[in-house]
């Protein structure tokens, strides 16, 4: 089967979902708990899949503390603490990660054990590009995030996000979780009222 849509304009976000039945009265929905939950895609301003590098991106400040656990960009080995594969779909691999887990890689030294690459003694912080969005109305920023800091032996780390719409010369906080979940999570920053939602992906 296929079905067309009209046109969409730039920034906006498409739902739906599928709904099936036979004439013995069997039927489903995917998502399983449509119209409640509903499967997504945006028609975005800005995509970044991330595997043509670190282009734009920043990855540490000259006043990161964190002794182990920085921020780089990584196929990742998955370990009960981190992913095996990125969240985006398709043949890319890339994403990225406070520390990979495997020998040589952060503090790994000799093999996958769980708190190699914990984020410990102070920060790491990744930028994003600078995006001019002049002139836009209703920003949304969606990424997906894998956040696991019970894992190891300390549950010590908060997930934190902030946002600046004056090119980083001051900053907003747009989400504090101290919330550990071993899953893809897509997680939604309404820039405008720094609001926050996220569904398991």
């Amino acid at each position: 089967y296929a079905a067309h849509i009209g046109a969409v304009g730039q920034n906006s976000a498409v739902e739906y979902w599928f709904e099936a039945w036979d004439l013995a009265g069997n039927d489903g929905a995917s998502p399983q708990r449509a119209p409640d939950e509903l499967h997504v895609f945006d028609v975005a301003y800005a995509v970044d899949d991330l595997e043509g590098g670190v282009s734009g991106w920043t990855v540490g400040l000259p006043d990161d503390d964190a002794i182990s656990g920085w921020w780089d960009l990584f196929d990742p080995v998955g370990t009960e603490a981190q992913p095996e594969d990125d969240a985006t779909p398709g043949a890319g691999s890339l994403c990225f990660i406070t520390g990979q887990c495997a020998p040589g890689e952060g503090s790994c030294t000799s093999s996958c054990q769980l708190s190699c690459n914990d984020v410990d003694g102070g920060r790491t912080i990744l930028l994003t590009p600078v995006y001019g969005l002049d002139g836009a109305a209703d920003v949304k920023v969606r990424y997906s995030r894998w956040f696991s800091a019970d894992r190891g032996a300390v549950a010590d780390d908060a997930w934190v996000v902030d946002a600046s719409n004056d090119g980083g010369a001051t900053w907003t906080n747009a989400v504090t979780s101290l919330e550990s979940r071993a899953a893809w999570v897509d997680e939604t920053v309404d820039v405008d009222g720094m609001s926050r939602s996220s569904r398991e992906g």
